[in-house]
């Protein structure tokens, strides 16, 4: 995975590196703590046949942004801020309670993630399979079957951990509510893009905890 450089106060052709790149060598190592508003997630790349590859740790907080003054290339930013803005961030926004959410979603996301993988391969062949104009039924139910085996895993793992949610405040049986929807939203998109995201009529339904499982953004 090639990211820029860390933030330093080195400059680019004379200017200094932007104050809200992330400082720290990505992808992040296992139970990394360095920064208050760290906030892990997988994110599964693919490649150029939509295949899955291996997923990496990254933050939740990690976008990219152009250089500033029309410098070529981009860098690894923080979506809250500079330093200072992260710690602020982390004390006015409850970032204990963020970090429980954080470690829950975690710990869902490595159980899945198999099973993320071969829906992501099974969405490749179906689309595959579309483009070469061959039959798309076996890739259909793959497709279908993994999805709901994925709900079902899902599922599994709320039940276990029903109280621990309960305790974050967080409602297991909407959770698992919003992720079966989500799934069937991703299996009926059409396209070359599509979209793993929880769909933004989906988290307006939710409770701010349950928008935050899903969706860990800065406070607006």
């Amino acid at each position: 995975m090639i990211t820029s450089r860390p933030a330093t106060t080195d400059p680019i052709g004379g200017r200094l590196r932007p104050a809200d790149e992330c400082p720290w060598p990505r992808p992040f190592p296992e139970g990394f703590d360095g920064c208050p508003a760290y906030l892990e997630q997988r994110f599964i790349p693919l490649d150029i046949n939509d295949q899955p590859l291996s997923p990496v740790r990254t933050c939740r907080h990690l976008v990219s942004r152009r250089l500033p003054d029309r410098t070529a290339g981009w860098y690894a930013a923080c979506q809250i801020g500079d330093a200072a803005a992260r710690q602020r961030w982390f004390v006015a926004s409850d970032g204990d309670g963020h970090r429980v959410i954080g470690t829950l979603r975690a710990r869902m996301e490595a159980i899945n993630r198999p099973f993320v993988q071969r829906i992501w391969a099974a969405k490749a062949q179906q689309r595959a399979a579309e483009e070469n104009g061959a039959p798309v039924k076996a890739a259909d139910d793959e497709l279908r079957l993994a999805a709901a085996d994925f709900v079902l895993e899902c599922a599994t793992f709320l039940s276990l951990h029903r109280q621990e949610f309960e305790q974050a405040e967080l409602r297991p049986d909407t959770i698992l509510l919003v992720i079966q929807r989500t799934v069937e939203h991703f299996v009926g998109q059409d396209g070359g893009e599509v979209s793993w995201d929880v769909p933004e009529y989906l988290l307006g339904e939710l409770a701010v905890r349950e928008r935050l499982f899903f969706r860990m953004q800065p406070s607006s």
